[in-house]
């Protein structure tokens, strides 16, 4: 009754202000008709179910009820009789409530019903629809070919669901939507792209590329097959088939798409890179930068180019592109697309990280770790130990110890992890026994003839083995002072 009389006083008011004023309805906000309307003067029935409802907060409804609307009018009448707690509970699976008594709800709808919530709802991980799908497999409703009959959305969403669980049957689903294909149009086909991205996840890269380069087959459209040939060439290099990826990198530019063709450049800089082709490297990316390309695909161009002169030691010029790179970031991010300005983003980051690096490589041309050197002594064995030397570019070392009882290996080769801003050279310190009641303090010393007034003294420390006590000698196993000295050395590689 409060309700009625509510409604009759807003009424009144609405026709007295439209009395004063002509026509001043026209005026109104478009909320008023959604939220104004006559009412029967009766009392709807008490819900029964709603007191054993679990609450949701007025942020949670207040998101979801679009959505609740949605689907009410969306032609279906999914709602027509569904009672005052099932719109409760749509409203919350619209919010992604994973509570129990959604759930609850959800094991009791039938497959049709659930069905028709996957198709109308978005997916996305962890969401209200892949709390759907998720039901529609624990109720067995797409055992076996169960889900042949489902509308191609929902197959997709399922498809989409195993594949974030990395189950193969997501494979199926995958070929069968692109079996339905009649041929190449300008629609995008995410069934591959989901295929292809579960080959890569499962480390199936060969099936990965084949199956990107199959792409002509099912899309005309020329940004998507500069990205799907993009993935292949990504595929085959995961694979370490060298020769295949450059040639698919090389083939991205027939597309004429400047961003895919750009980033292909710069891939195929960093294959050279891996294998010390510093001036191949800058041939390539020296090329694209005289192309015709847009300022956003110039930013990873001036980073890779930064790259080339940073890891031949040649700071100056590395900061001077990696600034430019920088500069021209702050003029294209906030015009840039969504996708590209993360990608942007990534590389600004990156920018910073190697502009911060060389800082630190001006006041010391290269570092040892760990320092100082200690190798614990567990009863009267040789020891050894590993220093690890770090450098931005690959240079000649002299590593020597003053004290005879240190013996220094030859160093190893330079290597380099592909993201690293720095080469890694191991060196096997062995350090003699030392005698009772006596403790070994000496250094070794680090120089390089490109830095002739630069130097590091890494101390080197031995315990005797009278000084370890019966708790330490059950704490450590013999030989495993190398391998401390050498984990703490990768923990900071």
């Amino acid at each position: 009754m409060t309700r009625l009389l509510t409604t009759f006083a807003v009424l009144t008011a609405l026709g007295t202000a439209s009395a004063q004023v002509p026509e001043a309805w026209k005026d109104w906000p478009p909320e008023v008709f959604d939220r104004v309307a006559l009412v029967q003067p009766s009392i709807p029935p008490p819900v029964a179910d709603v007191h054993e409802l679990a609450p949701v907060t007025l942020g949670t409804a207040a998101t979801a009820a679009e959505w609740v609307r949605t689907v009410a009018e969306d032609g279906a009448g999914l709602l027509r009789a569904v009672s005052n707690a099932g719109r409760l509970m749509l409203a919350r699976l619209g919010a992604d409530d994973d509570s129990s008594p959604v759930w609850a709800w959800l094991r009791q709808q039938d497959r049709k019903t659930l069905v028709r919530l996957a198709e109308q709802m978005r997916w996305q991980p962890c969401s209200g629809c892949d709390m759907v799908l998720r039901t529609l497999v624990a109720e067995g409703h797409v055992s076996g070919r169960g889900w042949m009959d489902l509308p191609n959305a929902v197959i997709l969403k399922l498809a989409n669901h195993w594949r974030e669980l990395l189950d193969d049957r997501c494979v199926a689903l995958y070929q069968h939507l692109l079996s339905r294909r009649a041929g190449p149009t300008d629609q995008s086909i995410p069934e591959l792209y989901g295929l292809g991205s579960h080959y890569m996840a499962r480390g199936q890269f060969e099936s990965a590329a084949a199956l990107y380069l199959s792409a002509p087959s099912y899309t005309k459209h020329r940004t998507q097959l500069a990205n799907l040939t993009f993935d292949a060439a990504a595929a085959y290099a995961a694979l370490g088939d060298i020769e295949a990826a450059e040639s698919a990198y090389g083939r991205v530019a027939q597309y004429g798409e400047a961003w895919s063709t750009g980033m292909a450049t710069v891939a195929r800089a960093l294959m050279c890179m891996d294998q010390r082709q510093w001036d191949g490297a800058r041939k390539l990316l020296m090329a694209a930068q005289g192309a015709p390309n847009s300022d956003e695909v110039r930013v990873p161009l001036l980073w890779a180019l930064a790259c080339t002169h940073y890891f031949e030691g040649d700071l100056d010029r590395a900061a001077e592109l990696l600034r430019q790179a920088l500069s021209l970031y702050d003029s294209v991010r906030k015009v840039a697309p969504y996708g590209t300005g993360l990608v942007l983003a990534e590389f600004a980051d990156k920018a910073q990280t190697a502009l911060a690096a060389i800082g630190r490589w001006r006041e010391q041309p290269f570092e040892c770790l760990p320092t100082p050197l200690v190798v614990p002594s567990v009863g009267h064995a040789t020891a050894k130990a590993l220093l690890v030397i770090r450098s931005p570019c690959e240079i000649a070392l002299n590593v020597s110890a003053q004290d005879p009882r240190v013996r220094i290996a030859p160093p190893g080769q330079w290597t380099r992890a592909r993201h690293s801003l720095y080469f890694r050279r191991d060196v096997e310190v062995e350090v003699a026994p030392v005698a009772a009641a006596d403790q070994l303090v000496t250094s070794i010393t680090v120089e390089s003839p490109r830095y002739p007034g630069f130097r590091l003294a890494i101390p080197v420390v031995r315990e005797s083995a009278s000084t370890v006590t019966r708790a330490e000698i059950g704490r450590k196993r013999p030989g495993t002072g190398a391998r401390d000295a050498a984990g703490a050395a990768n923990a900071s590689h």
